[in-house]
């Protein structure tokens, strides 16, 4: 019996999950990403090039598993100690000031970024004979020969992959437009779906602040904030300099409203804000003499889906697929946002396709 054969674009969760799945399965999977890693969103850098400098994450802060399957393979990670529990002194800012929060949810971080996860993850796959990833490839439109039932995927950097199957895990935008002339009435179907966009700006401050994370219910600027010192192992701690290396995100509403902003004015825009929440602090001699910096900063155009279209039904399959020309959509966007469920989606997609 002939090998099955897939194209899978994007080597976020989404994409890592389904390739497992069907590597498993003893398919031969091909993965594109037009990054030099493996993580999309779950997107972690260091300070300095240095390999023991701290980290920060400043895509996907932490992640839930609810899903048995799910759970599952988190708990794999966590014996393996690419992942761990993370239980941060949480505070939340609304009407005006910040009280704690009784949260008991339990959340889960990768031991040194969310991306190391997803890079232990797509090691693993290289390391399989049927399994090839290729990086820094930027997808140009993919084309279906009917007649044999084939897909072909050109790339900018000029190569060429084909196979039986093509399962597309970019935001629904990009799918929309990937899929545009080889699965027209695919893209049309999808393009209701839309992502909200996220500032992220990742700042240094060496002000000891009351809380490790905080939401803002009802801020104009403001949506979340961690310290990602309080993410890293203890036997791992960053050295003092780098007890504050905070991550704030913008909420979806005001980074649409400044999608094109000059980022260093947008980042001391939510620096300013987010140390005017903390006044006693801000007054300090230490926060006089070392003003908090921005060591980061990013626009995600594609954060999270921005509204109920993205949130799967009971009954709602967490994917699209196409079985006349053998093509699949996966992520987040299709199974109610979050990073548990781009991982289902893309498991889901690839026991579709071994149906």
């Amino acid at each position: 019996m002939q090998q099955s054969s897939v194209i899978i674009i994007g080597t976020g969760v989404a994409g890592l999950a389904a390739a497992a799945t069907l590597a498993y399965a003893n398919w031969q999977v091909t993965l594109l990403d037009k990054a030099r890693s493996a993580g999309g969103r779950c997107a972690t850098r260091r300070t300095t090039k240095a390999a023991d400098s701290p980290w920060f994450d400043f895509g996907a802060q932490y992640f839930t598993a609810r899903h048995t399957d799910f759970i599952d393979h988190t708990q794999q990670a966590l014996q393996a100690g690419q992942l761990q529990h993370w239980r941060p002194d949480i505070g939340c800012w609304q009407n005006g000031k910040v009280q704690a929060s009784h949260d008991e949810q339990v959340r889960l971080v990768a031991t040194a970024g969310l991306s190391s996860w997803l890079k232990h993850q797509a090691a693993s796959l290289a390391s399989q004979a049927n399994v090839a990833l290729h990086f820094q490839q930027q997808v140009s439109q993919p084309t279906y020969q009917a007649n044999k039932k084939r897909w072909s995927v050109t790339t900018q950097q000029g190569q060429n992959f084909t196979a039986d199957y093509l399962i597309v895990t970019a935001p629904p935008e990009q799918s929309s437009v990937l899929c545009s002339e080889a699965a027209a009435e695919l893209s049309n179907r999808i393009q209701a779906f839309k992502s909200a966009a996220c500032w992220s700006v990742v700042m240094r401050t060496t002000v000891m602040l009351p809380y490790q994370a905080l939401f803002f219910k009802d801020h104009p600027i403001l949506n979340w904030a961690a310290n990602n010192a309080s993410k890293h192992p203890p036997q791992k701690a960053p050295k003092n300099a780098e007890l504050g290396l905070w991550t704030l995100h913008a909420n979806p509403a005001w980074s649409a409203q400044h999608v094109d902003s000059d980022p260093t004015a947008v980042a001391q825009q939510l620096i300013n804000d987010f140390i005017a929440c903390f006044p006693e602090s801000n007054s300090s001699n230490q926060s006089i003499q070392n003003p908090p910096e921005a060591v980061h900063t990013h626009r995600w155009l594609y954060a999270r889906p921005a509204d109920d279209l993205s949130t799967t039904t009971e009954n709602a399959a967490p994917f699209i697929y196409q079985q006349q020309q053998q093509i699949g959509l996966a992520g987040d966007w299709l199974a109610g946002g979050r990073v548990e469920g781009a991982w289902v989606s893309g498991n889901a997609l690839a026991k579709q396709l071994l149906a």
